[in-house]
């Protein structure tokens, strides 16, 4: 254990588990801190019915303080072998910050589809100017049966709507605030006994919401949208819709009555009293 750069080595070593070892390594090299390390990750591995033997080795690298990578090949023993990558990075542009994080998978010539198979999933955040922010989310993959032949989680094999999605948000207007959102959709049909109804695009979708809660002594405000929906197929039926709602109040303030309680010699006394005046009862 090396103190003074903060790096640990290992020869020869191994990782028990309940006293069976489920990990041996001829050299290791890890960091004693909480500081990012380039290097080989812990391996995966198991085995499915549709792809077979299954070998993950991930490797690491650290880039920069912003940013770094992880790269995945993944051994299908059925299929091939599959190369993927993860990218996140964070910075600033023209005093705006921006994050992100962008996943790649390929498949050269599947030999249980016979096509190449690749995924990709982009997510940006993106500040422009004060209270002006842009989003991106771009997910996309190269047939209907990607997810369901490998991935082998749940929750990710059930995927149907891949989100196609760029926005631009307003918050800097004081009392009111706009967005432009476009969105569409890559639907999958996995099971083609159970079509999936494929969602309207919206492009685009323009929200406005505005209030003013001392305008005259009201208090008004306006809620207004346009949506242009595209159909994803030939033969769907296309619209526009406008939804405009706007509300004024007028406070009305008065003085109440409240209950005064009195004790008197034999049993208390309640009355109501008008603010200002004093009620006097006697038992």
């Amino acid at each position: 254990l090396d103190y003074d750069t903060n790096v640990g080595t290992g020869t020869n070593a191994s990782v028990q588990f309940l006293g069976v070892p489920i990990l041996y390594s001829p050299w290791l090299s890890f960091p004693l801190n909480n500081q990012r390390k380039s290097g080989i990750l812990a391996p995966t591995y198991g085995s499915t019915s549709d792809s077979g033997f299954e070998f993950t080795l991930p490797y690491y690298w650290n880039i920069a303080p912003n940013m770094d990578a992880t790269f995945f090949p993944r051994f299908l023993s059925k299929r091939g072998l599959q190369l993927g990558t993860d990218f996140r990075y964070l910075g600033e542009f023209y005093q705006g910050l921006y994050n992100g994080n962008l996943h790649l998978e390929y498949l050269p010539g599947d030999r249980e589809r016979h096509l190449d198979r690749w995924g990709v999933s982009l997510s940006h955040l993106q500040t422009l100017a004060p209270g002006l922010t842009a989003a991106v989310a771009y997910n996309r993959v190269s047939d209907d049966h990607y997810y369901t032949d490998l991935s082998s989680q749940i929750s990710t094999t059930a995927k149907a709507q891949l989100l196609q999605q760029g926005v631009l948000n307003y918050q800097g207007g004081g009392w009111w605030n706009a967005k432009v959102n476009f969105q569409s959709f890559q639907t999958l049909q996995p099971d083609a006994q159970n079509l999936i109804i494929a969602p309207y695009r919206m492009l685009p979708q323009v929200t406005f919401n505005a209030r003013q809660p001392d305008l005259y002594a009201t208090d008004s405000s306006l809620f207004g949208q346009y949506t242009r929906f595209v159909a994803p197929a030939n033969n769907q039926v296309e619209g526009q819709r406008l939804v405009v709602q706007p509300q004024i109040s007028l406070p009305y303030v008065t003085p109440g009555w409240y209950v005064v309680p009195r004790v008197g010699v034999n049993a208390t006394h309640y009355a109501l009293s008008y603010p200002g005046t004093v009620t006097a009862g006697e038992n």
